[in-house]
């Protein structure tokens, strides 16, 4: 998708651009993140349906079985698109994290019946609230039995979208593609939409 549209106004009109002082997985620092769980809020019902059926079209097309939610905000989104008109049938599959070093992430299946519901699979399809480097997807596809079965990777944004990023070996797609950096300025036009951090 475009960087301008409706899915960016309704994510940002969300108010899910949090500033204040933030790690993230790569165990970079930043003034700003993006907190998707803010779509699910009784204000912003309409912002989460309009994200949500876009969400959905761009999942169908991998023709999934199983989702896969990337813990916390992917798993929500996971569960709200098997909701959808278009993927009603389709399972979610649920992972763990693990304890790992600072930039890396590990997983593992939740349980005994997550893993067997991957095992069985043929095309997974792992939901992603935000991607920035990849470190919780690249975490994911070393999961035993997923990386043979993924056939894509999607998420609301994709703000890390820079030359010096690492690749997955899978397709990826996002909402909205627009590089974020770590750190925003009051003159940056994102920097608008930005809602300080409660304390």
């Amino acid at each position: 998708m475009s960087k301008r549209g409706p899915c960016r106004e309704a994510v940002l009109e969300a108010g899910v651009l949090e500033l204040g002082f933030f790690e993230f997985a790569s165990g970079k620092k930043g003034n700003n993140k993006l907190e998707i769980d803010h779509l699910f809020t009784p204000e912003n019902s309409l912002r989460l349906k309009i994200i949500m059926h876009h969400l959905a079209r761009i999942t169908m097309r991998f023709e999934p079985d199983v989702l896969i939610g990337i813990p916390r905000g992917g798993e929500k989104l996971a569960e709200e698109l098997v909701k959808q008109p278009e993927l009603r049938g389709t399972s979610t599959a649920y992972l763990q994290k693990i304890d790992s070093d600072l930039g890396s992430k590990s997983y593992d299946y939740k349980t005994e019946e997550d893993g067997y519901l991957i095992v069985g699979s043929s095309n997974i399809v792992i939901v992603e609230d935000v991607f920035n480097n990849f470190t919780s997807s690249r975490g994911v596809l070393e999961v035993p039995e997923v990386l043979e079965r993924t056939r894509a990777l999607v998420a609301i944004w994709d703000r890390g979208n820079h030359p010096s990023r690492p690749g997955v070996p899978v397709p990826y797609e996002a909402l909205v593609t627009e590089f974020i950096p770590s750190n925003l300025n009051e003159y940056d036009e994102l920097y608008g939409y930005g809602v300080k951090q409660k304390q």
